[in-house]
């Protein structure tokens, strides 16, 4: 049984394994692996370096993990002595559960092609290649891989948070008891369109969302005003940015502004395959295209993915301007057999199948 635990990375003990490592790497890449390597970015706030023991407590492995972006953490310097069975995903573990405690939501890591071993140990621990980040990036010798980590009720590391001035107007504070928010691994996810941008949503969206369906403009018999009028609207965006597989609702901003203008909606019903699909957009925002431009961008990214068969939505027959949005992007009418939920009365579904034919 290994033992696995904290250490200084400038230790003699983290040094000897570091020595093994890169020796180890020039072997197998020609590259030690050092020049992306910084000691200090693990002795850093939301980071960590850890080594392996065996039972007699000899050190046998180690590994790094770093702050990347925001919910995405680095996995560095994985090194398991060789002979020494099961280090590697006894140290790999124990990153993971610090990932979870300092409120990651995925685990991103880099590694050469040609280190086949490595790639597959990654692969059995359920990572899966992505697009390659940062200094990967055109670099064709690389892979990147990555892992969605469970999101953690509370993060002891997660930063104070400012005060919510919603809460002297008496509305719950979305803040207090919200789950840290998981970001998508693959960064092909993160769409864009010559317009916008479109990314996964995020609790401090909130006051974006608010201003919107708050307006004298925006429809007040959708569902979103209804939640609105309730006070619910900070639960629904909450349970929408929770996630285990992939993102609910993806959020639009302009390419010149971070602002959340608007936000589309995928969410799967028990019906293996299909979807429900939503969308709102800020009335200022509205006649210009966007919201067909962005929903078929996350369309598009969807059928790639085998688990998507069939896109389902639901319009008041009183919205025209939906109803076109719909039919521009290929929705075809359908029967509300189509999904095992009810349609109310005054509203029509549509569906989009995914298939050869279907060119978003």
């Amino acid at each position: 049984m290994h033992k696995v635990e904290l250490a200084d990375p400038e230790s003699p003990e983290a040094q000897q394994l570091l020595a093994g490592l890169s020796e180890t790497l020039q072997q197998i890449t020609g590259s030690s692996g050092m020049a992306s390597f910084d000691v200090g970015d693990v002795k850093a706030e939301r980071a960590c370096f850890a080594i392996a023991r065996s039972a007699s407590g000899v050190v046998v492995g180690c590994g790094a993990l770093r702050p990347l972006e925001p919910g995405v953490a680095e996995l560095k310097r994985m090194f398991a002595v060789q002979d020494s069975k099961g280090v590697g995903s006894a140290v790999l573990a124990f990153l993971e559960r610090k990932a979870i405690e300092f409120g990651y939501g995925q685990v991103w890591l880099e590694t050469r092609k040609v280190n086949e071993r490595a790639v597959a140990f990654y692969q059995r621990h359920g990572y899966r290649v992505i697009s390659s980040f940062g200094r990967y990036v055109d670099r064709p010798e690389a892979v990147c891989l990555g892992k969605y980590v469970p999101v953690a009720q509370t993060s002891a590391a997660e930063p104070p948070q400012q005060p919510n001035p919603s809460a002297a107007s008496g509305k719950t504070s979305l803040a207090s008891n919200v789950r840290r928010r998981k970001h998508t691994m693959l960064d092909h996810l993160k769409s864009e369109t010559p317009r916008c941008r479109i990314r996964p949503a995020v609790v401090g969206d909130l006051t974006a969302l608010e201003r919107a369906v708050g307006s004298p403009e925006f429809p007040q018999a959708l569902p979103l005003a209804r939640l609105h009028r309730e006070g619910k609207l900070s639960h629904w965006l909450e349970r929408l940015c929770t996630y285990d597989v992939a993102p609910k609702l993806w959020s639009i901003t302009m390419r010149s502004s971070p602002e959340c203008i608007g936000q589309v909606a995928l969410v799967p019903e028990l019906k293996l395959g299909t979807y429900w699909l939503s969308y709102w957009l800020t009335p200022a925002y509205w006649g210009r295209g966007i919201a067909k431009e962005c929903i078929a961008a996350l369309l598009r990214q969807s059928a790639a993915m085998p688990n998507y068969q069939v896109v389902v939505a639901v319009v008041a027959e009183s919205n025209p301007r939906s109803i076109s949005v719909l039919r521009g992007l290929g929705f075809k009418q359908a029967v509300a057999m189509i999904t095992q939920s009810p349609i109310p009365d005054g509203h029509i579904c549509f569906a989009l199948e995914f298939g050869p034919e279907n060119a978003v």
